[in-house]
């Protein structure tokens, strides 16, 4: 595999930013050399080939039309890498909005467009080390025809085609580079709550009928929200309240003549 490039002080808050023109996965490729990677220290592939996100769903990434890009972040020993998550995708979002593009986000780590997921995050830790890699994908230049050769492609879309115009990813990561700092400190200095309302203004999913899949199986109802520990909240059909940790959501259509 050819050397990767050393940008000093591209990733988070001073840290390196290591370039590399092919990978198969930044966030695999970054948790099997933490031994070289500092906190603050960003990877990215122009082009990914084997990317994946959360159940092991493939994310691929063509160059010059979508980013690819894993942070390594040590948090402090009380936040979580859930809260993390999720402060990473208020800052994605934010990111996007920036851009001109109407962002959502969808619980726990979706960022949606027009209803379509344009970004996601996967965050990442191996063994007992207490460094959290954050990987972020984002579909930047990709056209109808490009999502279209993916199984997940019709439920996509693109920064390209929710403005209508081509964005330079290098200036776009500087800018998501700046606004995950601002983020993960708001996190670690104010605690979630300054993440969750930034969330709040943002959730697609709030008021909206949702299913919510886990190992234990598949709840339906009205989605609440998200809670102050950052849990996903469902009233059932019988009135009770379930809540979750994590789980995979799917939007239902309303029942006719039900609210």
């Amino acid at each position: 595999m050819p050397a990767p490039r050393m940008e000093e002080r591209r990733g988070l808050r001073g840290g390196r930013l290591w370039v590399f023109d092919t990978l198969p996965s930044t966030n695999a490729w970054a948790l099997e050399h933490l031994a070289a990677l500092a906190p603050g220290d960003a990877v990215r592939a122009v082009r990914q080939t084997a990317g994946y996100g959360r159940f092991g769903r493939s994310w691929n990434c063509p160059a010059d039309r979508a980013l690819a890009v894993s942070y390594v972040w040590l948090p402090p020993p009380a936040v979580s890498a859930a809260h993390c998550t999720q402060a990473a995708a208020v800052a994605v979002a934010e990111t996007v909005a920036a851009c001109g593009a109407d962002a959502s986000l969808k619980w726990p780590n979706d960022v949606l467009v027009g209803g379509r997921k344009v970004a996601g995050i996967l965050a990442e830790q191996r063994g007992a080390d207490p460094r959290l890699v954050l990987g972020v994908g984002l579909n930047v230049n990709l056209t109808a025809a490009d999502l279209a050769r993916h199984p997940w492609g019709r439920s996509a879309t693109s920064l390209r085609l929710a403005t209508g115009q081509r964005h330079a990813v290098d200036a776009l990561l500087d800018r998501l580079t700046e606004r995950l700092a601002q983020s993960l400190e708001g996190l670690a200095e104010q605690g979630f709550g300054w993440v969750l309302e930034r969330w709040r203004r943002r959730d697609a999913l709030r008021g909206r009928r949702i299913a919510v899949r886990t190992p234990q199986g598949r709840t339906a109802g009205l989605c609440l929200g998200v809670g102050a520990a950052g849990q996903l909240r469902l009233r059932r059909a019988d009135g009770g309240i379930a809540e979750f940790l994590s789980g995979d959501v799917t939007l239902r259509a309303a029942a006719a003549g039900r609210s």
